[in-house]
């Protein structure tokens, strides 16, 4: 693993073309990573994941570290629902400062 990947790789060089905008912007941040494992999808999986199932995997996101887990699309499948109605309460537990669930309405 690279200790100083920022010096093996070098932004490029960007060609002036004054006509185009948006393709002169140049990312400043490094991304960052959104957990979408608890997504729409569940229902093609051979055996979904129940709502426990699902808190648990939510549960271990968060003990790793992941600060923004994006969750259900409510209609998705059959669980959905039920989990998203179980959602504000299990979250009580976690400071809202350090995770975000993106609001999807």
């Amino acid at each position: 693993m690279l200790t100083h990947p920022q010096i093996k790789y070098q932004r490029f060089t960007i060609e002036p073309f004054p006509t185009r905008t948006w393709c002169n912007n140049q990312l400043t941040t490094a991304p960052r990573w959104c957990s979408s494992d608890l997504r729409d999808g569940n229902q093609a999986l051979i055996n979904p994941m129940d709502t426990d199932k699902k808190l648990y995997l939510f549960n271990h996101l968060v003990a790793i570290g992941f600060k923004e887990i994006e969750v259900a699309f409510p209609s998705a499948s059959e669980t959905e629902p039920s989990r998203d109605c179980r959602r504000p309460k299990t979250l009580r537990q976690y400071p809202y400062e350090k995770q975000t669930i993106p609001n999807r309405s």
